[in-house]
């Protein structure tokens, strides 16, 4: 993605855009859990089975208490404060999250 928006603003010089590196802002909220108040990295609030994320979240799955201390709701969604992080971190976050600019920075650039 990257390489082809950089060929885009190749061809259109005006273009103005911010690229989200969801991998590596997930890794870092894993690795520095309590920092963003999380105490599951791991394991799924809603689901079933091995880390509440062999079966899918449904009515007879498995609930976790708090959703809030959770990174992820199912095996594939995060939770809406994780959410709320990305979202957050694509705003205002730094190049290793999102570059080449974020996206406050868009409007002036």
């Amino acid at each position: 993605m990257e390489l082809l928006l950089g060929n885009l603003r190749l061809e259109f010089k005006d273009i103005k855009y911010s690229l989200g590196n969801m991998v590596d802002m997930t890794l870092n909220v894993i690795d520095n859990a309590l920092a963003f108040n999380f105490k599951f990295v791991k394991t799924a609030c809603c689901g079933s089975g091995t880390l509440n994320a062999q079966g899918s979240c449904s009515p007879i799955s498995d609930l976790c208490s708090n959703r809030n201390e959770y990174l992820f709701w199912d095996s594939f969604h995060p939770t809406q404060t994780a959410s709320k992080l990305a979202a957050f971190t694509l705003y205002g976050g730094e190049p290793r999250f999102v570059s080449p600019i974020n996206f406050s920075q868009l409007p002036d650039a």
